[in-house]
């Protein structure tokens, strides 16, 4: 991720816990400061942030706030809550958390900081399956003189029977520091231990970009290109992604980590070929994907199984409606929502542009807990099994068919209008009444355009915005479109392309293979 920059801090964020404050009252809330005014009003926490948002990241080490001086720009930090040694950090070592509306933090943390925790978990989990006494591991509350315990020691022990991307010396070094604080790849390694060790025998090795790993997706590439070849017939995107096939994030084998177990073609031929033997694999001990998230500071560690192909898919997903972005103001953003819900809690996809006008995609959450993404390529993949479509062709880079035509000069008088008129009134959130005339935001305001957004004040305040909002929202206009134009879909029909949508982002599509979750 990267770090804060001066541009930042002009804006509000458009995502994540905090999203609709600046970033300025962000720190504050961060700090604990809540309605402090001595750097002025800084708003009220939202709710759903939770008591674990209050921290930063400095680099790679977890800090504390104690006080943000928005003048300098300057942060005062502590690098654990009982520490009186006050440090500080300008804005521009900052990084850019989700919490500030950067990217997400995955297993790690950090994009950065991925491969030192995968690999990490590989060191720890070999240490309670296979360095004596074989077991759980000691946690430091335990006092473990003398016993099983995550020493320096053991730990290279146990590098014996892991290959993984980074050594265990790197790890240590680069790797976050509160995954140590909390014991998360001990508490991991032993939930991952109990719920296994009966199905195992001898060395389990584990693995973090080896070419055993490589060699169990090289069977998946090539199942989905025998089902690219099908054409129109396919029955997986084309952008299917290797984790949305198999999300495991370490892969866990005691068959031999010279074997290739998937290598046969009466494998990988069809999809349910590939992923009965991955699930065989799987049950038997013998090869399991395993996905990482990062566990709460104090509790038990949960070990979920996905994808099991006998118990099938019962989530009851349902169309809600959509927003024009977080607070349904359509200037103040560049995203829509698509809100849903699953098994009764609301949840809702944030469709944007990433890498500013280079793809578009959607995330989905619940309150502050992500669930996975789907990009354009799945969107419009799924939309055609409803006769519906968000460019022309099958093809998955279509996004530069939307992208050429917010080029066109009148565009935001002729489609762009019609769109937003179209759809104003539907939006959640947005100021009553829902009609056009009255549609009041702060950016008209700002604007002095008058009270109603009318087709010439909305093309104006258009014509003002940058490209990779003009093509986010027509993006996101063009989605809602097809959910509703005529014919329009039925509220059936709604529910079934949330499903489809819904299950590629969290990685159980009809084509996902059998993987478990430690969190």
């Amino acid at each position: 991720m990267a770090n804060l920059t001066a541009a930042d801090m002009k804006k509000e964020t458009s995502a994540g816990a905090f999203a609709g404050h600046t970033r300025t009252q962000i720190f504050h809330h961060k700090c604990k400061l809540g309605s402090s005014k001595k750097e002025g009003n800084i708003g009220v926490i939202p709710k759903k942030v939770k008591p674990d948002n209050d921290y930063f990241l400095v680099g790679t080490t977890k800090a504390y706030g104690v006080k943000y001086n928005p003048i300098t720009q300057i942060l005062s930090y502590v690098i654990s809550k009982s520490s009186k040694k006050v440090l500080t950090a300008p804005r521009s070592k900052i990084v850019k958390d989700p919490d500030f509306g950067g990217g997400g933090k995955g297993s790690g943390g950090g994009s950065d900081l991925t491969k030192y925790v995968e690999s990490m978990q590989c060191y720890y989990c070999s240490l309670a399956f296979n360095v004596a006494p074989i077991g759980e591991i000691n946690t430091a509350g335990k006092n473990p003189v003398g016993k099983k315990c995550a020493n320096t020691a053991n730990l290279k022990a146990a590098a014996k029977f892991v290959d993984a991307s980074e050594s265990y010396a790197n790890c240590k070094k680069n790797g976050p520091k509160d995954w140590l604080e909390i014991e998360a790849y001990t508490r991991l390694a032993n939930a991952i231990y109990k719920k296994y060790q009966g199905k195992v025998s001898g060395n389990v090795r584990f693995h973090r970009d080896s070419n055993f790993m490589k060699g169990i997706y090289e069977a998946k590439k090539k199942c989905h290109d025998i089902d690219k070849n099908l054409g129109t017939n396919s029955i997986a995107p084309l952008s299917f992604h290797p984790d949305k096939w198999n999300p495991g994030d370490i892969w866990m084998e005691s068959v031999g980590a010279t074997e290739k177990p998937l290598v046969e073609e009466k494998f990988y031929k069809t999809w349910p070929s590939l992923n009965a033997e991955v699930q065989r694999l799987a049950k038997k001990g013998d090869v399991l994907g395993i996905s990482l998230k990062k566990p709460s500071n104090t509790g038990s560690v949960k070990v979920d199984i996905y994808n099991d192909i006998k118990k099938g898919y019962s989530k009851n997903i349902k169309y809600v409606g959509y927003r024009f972005g977080q607070t349904g103001d359509f200037f103040s953003s560049i995203d829509i929502y698509i809100l849903i819900t699953v098994d009764g809690v609301p949840h809702e996809f944030q469709f944007r542009p990433f890498s500013s006008i280079a793809s578009w995609q959607g995330e989905v959450s619940a309150a502050a807990a992500k669930a996975g993404k789907i990009s354009g390529g799945p969107v419009n993949f799924y939309l055609q099994d409803f006769n519906k479509k968000m460019w022309s062709g099958i093809n998955d880079n279509g996004e530069a068919e939307l992208y050429n035509a917010i080029k066109q000069k009148t565009f935001a008088s002729t489609k762009g209008w019609n769109l937003f008129e179209t759809y104003c009134q539907g939006s959640k959130k947005i100021q009553t009444p829902f009609q056009v005339g009255n549609y009041i935001t702060k950016t008209i305001e700002k604007e002095k355009l008058g009270k109603a957004l009318d087709k010439s004040s909305f093309t104006t305040l258009w014509n003002k915005q940058k490209d990779s909002f003009k093509f986010g929202k027509y993006c996101g206009l063009t989605l809602i479109d097809q959910i509703h134009s005529i014919p329009e879909l039925s509220s059936i029909k709604r529910n079934k392309l949330m499903v489809l949508f819904f299950r590629y982002a969290s990685s159980a599509t009809d084509q996902s293979s059998y993987f478990i979750k430690a969190h």
